[in-house]
């Protein structure tokens, strides 16, 4: 099987390490910014909002100087003031 490709910036990469590499290195801080929007909206159950904005900047500084550990990213995503506030709707 070929797993070489080649993306749109040119760059060739082959197999799973060569894209694992490439996140790693090349789009760390794209990777990170998706997704932790994407992990957001799973955790409130909704689509970001405009609101919301000033919320990933945060957590993407944080992430940074934590080295991208994702138990930062969970701590975080469970103590903002989002996550914590959300309502239900009651099955009435």
């Amino acid at each position: 099987m070929d797993a070489k490709t080649k993306l749109i910036d040119g760059k060739a990469i082959e197999g799973l390490a060569g894209l694992r590499n490439y996140l790693a290195n090349d789009r760390r801080e794209a990777f990170a910014r998706q997704f932790n929007i994407k992990l957001l909206g799973y955790a409130l159950g909704r689509e970001v909002s405009l609101s919301d904005n000033p919320f990933p900047k945060t957590i993407q500084a944080r992430l940074a100087n934590e080295i991208y550990r994702f138990s930062v990213a969970v701590e975080m995503f469970v103590t903002c003031e989002q996550f914590r506030s959300i309502r239900t709707v009651s099955a009435e």
